[in-house]
């Protein structure tokens, strides 16, 4: 039985370590570190409580019936487990988070002329969509898109005064939402 148990142990450790599962969900770990730590109560207990098999030699020789006979090995019951629990350390079993790898880098070419996206926060996509662009989402998706694309802050502001607005009635009595539009987007050039 122990030999079983200590195999179990060695099983689920090899699996911990080998299934890269067990870093992406950490409810998953928890449940195969407690998995773990259970059996290896059971083996520490097993390892201290219960004698070593008698193995024949010269001044501890049995009977030949007596050797092969198998003592009948049983399953742990609810009192061995309520024993190794009462054994076990009161520690609990905490896990830090480590910070994550952060790799300080200079600045590439590809770096400092990549464009940023822009970044627009659903309060104002939901007023831009219903104000500026008359609760059409796709074209609004459109537009931030073909901005997103372009290269410059010149681009942009032809882009949006001699394509965006006249589609949209050049956004009459709608400055405010306007103003807040063209700060979004100058935002993105810095």
């Amino acid at each position: 039985m122990k030999e079983e148990i200590q195999m179990e142990v060695v099983q689920i450790a090899q699996k911990i370590l080998t299934n890269p599962a067990f870093l992406d969900d950490s409810g998953l770990l928890v449940k195969e570190l407690h998995r773990l730590y259970e059996r290896a109560l059971i083996f520490h207990f097993l390892e201290k409580n219960l004698p070593e098999t008698l193995k024949p030699n010269r001044e501890n020789s049995l009977p030949q019936e007596k050797i092969s006979e198998k003592p009948r090995e049983e399953k742990p019951s609810s009192n061995d487990w309520e024993q190794i629990r009462a054994q076990a350390p009161e520690k609990e079993i905490v896990f830090e988070q480590k910070a994550p790898y952060k790799e300080s880098h200079q600045k590439t070419l590809n770096d400092s002329i990549s464009v940023k996206q822009l970044q627009i926060g659903l309060n104002d996509r939901i007023a831009f969509i219903s104000h500026l662009f008359n609760g059409n989402t796709d074209a609004y998706n459109r537009a931030i898109e073909m901005l997103n694309n372009l290269h410059s802050p010149d681009e942009c502001w032809d882009f949006i005064l001699n394509k965006v607005k006249p589609s949209f009635n050049n956004w009459q009595g709608k400055e405010e939402y306007e103003d807040r539009f063209f700060l979004i987007i100058s935002k993105r050039f810095g």
